[in-house]
This record gives C-alpha cells, structure tokens and sequence, in this order.
C-alpha cells in the first residue's frame, strides 16, 4: 500500500499540512504515516527540572514530550480517519530531520510532507539548519512543502 509519511509538531501549522496530505492520499489512494519526533537532546525548562528533583521524578519532561506527541498524533488521526484516509503513527525520539528521513525509508513511504514557514529575504538563510529544510533536501522521496498561513497571505 502507498503511504505518504506526514511530520506534524504542535504548532497551529500542523492542521493545514494535515489537510493538505489527506487531499494528496485521497487522490493517490494511499494511507498516512503520521510522525511526531520528540526532538532529542532537549533542555528541560528550569521548574520542571526543580519538580523532577523535588518530586523523585527525573523524568518528568520527556514524559511530558511523549505525551504530547501521543496526544498530537491522536488528535490529527481522528481528523484523518474522519477524512476517510487510513493512517498509523509513531512517536520517534531523536533528531526531528534525522527521523522522519529514516522512517521514510525503512517504512517505505512514497511521500513526505512537511510544513515551511514563511521566511523571506536573507532569513531564509537562517533556516538552512532547519527541519524541513534538512528533509527536503535529504530525502530519498518526493517531498511536499506546505507554507504557512502567513507566507501563502504574503503572495496573495
């Protein structure tokens, strides 16, 4: 079966590159990968790491960001389902880029889509490091960059 791999993170943004890939697997018949990647290493806000230590709970925030991605792929899966599209996720921990390139690979997605924002004029320069940059131009598939609300207002 076709699947379009769709790395989504808990910004507002997520929504839009979730309809814009359950657009492309209805067309092309094929169901989605949704990826939430708990970005590692992450530095722990200073009062979750003083709750940690007071509560015996060293590992209150990477809970915390295992949760979160749990909660976010479950509620952008409901959307999808309802979409009429089938789909499964993970919840990788890692480097974001990293993981999604390997899981396009090993689970043999045909796709991926990846959400951009709306940088212009000499910060696009600064994103070189980042995520879906990394993706685009790393994968060993096709990918689909969806802009955000705030570029695609820009070019109207």
């Amino acid at each position: 079966m076709n699947e379009i791999l769709v790395a989504v993170d808990s910004s507002k943004h997520s929504s839009k590159v979730v309809d814009v890939a359950c657009g492309l697997a209805k067309g092309l018949s094929a169901g989605i990968l949704l990826v939430y990647v708990m970005q590692l290493p992450f530095e722990e806000p200073e009062g979750v790491r003083e709750f940690g230590k007071a509560e015996q709970y060293p590992d209150a925030y990477a809970d915390y960001l295992q949760e979160l991605g749990e909660a976010v792929t479950s509620n952008f899966s409901d959307v999808i389902r309802k979409a009429g599209v089938s789909v499964r996720s993970m919840t990788p921990s890692g480097n974001p880029a990293a993981e999604v390139l390997n899981l396009a690979e090993l689970e043999k997605s045909t796709m991926i889509v990846v959400g951009v924002k709306g940088l212009h004029g000499i910060s696009r320069f600064r994103s070189l490091g980042s995520v879906a940059r990394n993706i685009i131009e790393n994968s060993p598939v096709p990918v689909v960059s969806v802009p955000s609300a705030a570029q695609n207002h820009n070019n109207a």
